[in-house]
Parts: C-alpha cells; structure tokens; sequence
C-alpha cells in the first residue's frame, strides 16, 4: 500500500497523520492539539515522557512505501530537505524531492498499543497525566510515530533502539545547532561498519558485540545472526549498563 504525502499531513489507508511540528515530536510528546478542526492541524509540545517509561511499550509496526505518483516535490521539502536515516547518510536531513524519489526509501512507524499507553500514564507517567487531566479535550500525548529510512536499515534496529537514537539527537541538536547530524552520520557510519564487518567487535554479553561511535560517548550493541544484525541499543557510556540486558 503506497503512501500518499502532503504538505500537512501524509495518508495511510484510511488514516491521515499531522505533519506540522513533527521535526519536534516523538513517542512519549504530550501538548496541545492546534486548529482541531482544520486541515493543518498539529501538536504544540510541552514536554516529553521519561525514557524509563517508555521501556517495553514501544512497538514497531507496519512498513509502507511512499506512493510518488502522489507525492508533489513541495510537499516533500516544506519543512526543508527530507530526514532520512541510512547506512552511508551524511546527515540525518539531506535528502531533496528528487534524491528521495531515486532512493530506495521505506516509511515504518513505531507505536504504543491503547493498553499499555493507559497503563502507563495511570501507573507510571504522573507528568503527562496531569497535564492531559489540565488540558481537557485538546490535550494529546503522541503513542505513534513514522519514520523516513532506507529499506535496508530499517530490517535491523530494534524500535527501542531507535528511540535511544532518537533521544540523543533532540539532545545534541538543542546543545549546538549541527552536532546532531554529525552525531548521526558518525552513529551510522558505525553500524554500516558493522554491517559489513559484523563479527570483529567484541562480545560483552553472551551473544551480544558492542561496537563504539567515534568522537561521541556512545556504543552501539548488536547481535549477529548469519547473515544478519540486530541493532538493540544506542548508549551513552553513563548510562547503566543493565538497562540493555533487559532488551535480549
């Protein structure tokens, strides 16, 4: 099933999902849902949910290819240049209408099912609950996400791993205005690293190699499946190691 995309929102089957303000979304957001009734409607964020929150809720879902019969050139780089993630991407945001088109792209979207979201906020998310409570019928967390990358990555990391990724780059991008591409190109130049060099890393767990990002604190921990790799977590060298294990 193609994907059609607008200016405002891109449609998969019978659901259409906002496109305004999604450079600054991400699973977990929560805010107040703008012009509610209008076709460019979109969140205006207010914080985001706990990382620790958010661990074994997140689950990756279908995977769609962009329809670009549909799909007009404006529509694709009304925010600026496409965000692509890929093995041998220089940035995270580089691709234009034309590059994206010749590129062998896939939309997959990471989700939260209605279950484990209401459990989370009732048990665990005291923030994003009360806020949604204060904010009445326009308050929206966001529980589902597409992302833009190429087919062959988005086979090996685990949805978990993406939002490690996900989080460092909103990090490193709100400290330097640049650091956060750099750190992307650096994070998949390992993992194409890995990629074609899957057994030369060290096993630290098990089954499990990690392989380090140069120039930033971070480690990418993988398992090698001939003739695969699954990439589990992106850490930060602070970050409690344990935290990993409980993703085997």
């Amino acid at each position: 099933m193609g994907t059609k995309i607008t200016e405002d929102y891109f449609e998969f089957g019978v659901n259409k999902y906002f496109r305004g303000n999604a450079h600054l979304v991400e699973i977990g957001t929560y805010g107040e849902k703008k012009d509610p009734i209008g076709p460019k409607a979109y969140l205006d964020p207010q914080n985001i949910v706990k990382r620790e929150h958010l661990e074994g809720r997140v689950s990756k879902g279908t995977t769609a290819e962009i329809n670009w019969n549909q799909t007009t050139e404006a529509a694709v780089e009304v925010n600026g240049r496409m965000q692509v993630f890929g093995l041998g991407v220089s940035t995270a945001s580089g691709f234009t209408y034309e590059r994206a088109k010749s590129a062998n792209l896939r939309l997959f979207n990471l989700f939260i099912v209605e279950g484990k979201l209401q459990t989370m906020l009732n048990k665990d998310a005291n923030g994003a609950r009360n806020y949604l409570a204060d904010e009445g019928s326009d308050g929206r967390i966001v529980s589902e996400v597409w992302v833009v990358m190429e087919a062959e990555l988005s086979e090996i990391i685990r949805p978990v791993a993406e939002l490690d990724i996900s989080e460092a780059l909103s990090w490193y991008d709100s400290v330097v205005s640049g650091v956060g591409a750099e750190f992307i190109k650096r994070l998949y130049d390992a993992i194409d690293y890995i990629s074609r060099n899957p057994e030369i890393h060290p096993i630290v767990y098990k089954n499990i190699r990690r392989a380090f990002i140069r120039r930033f604190p971070y480690a990418v921990y993988y398992i090698y499946k001939k003739p695969n790799i699954i990439v589990l977590a992106v850490f930060h060298f602070k970050r409690n190691p344990k935290s990993w294990l409980k993703r085997i």
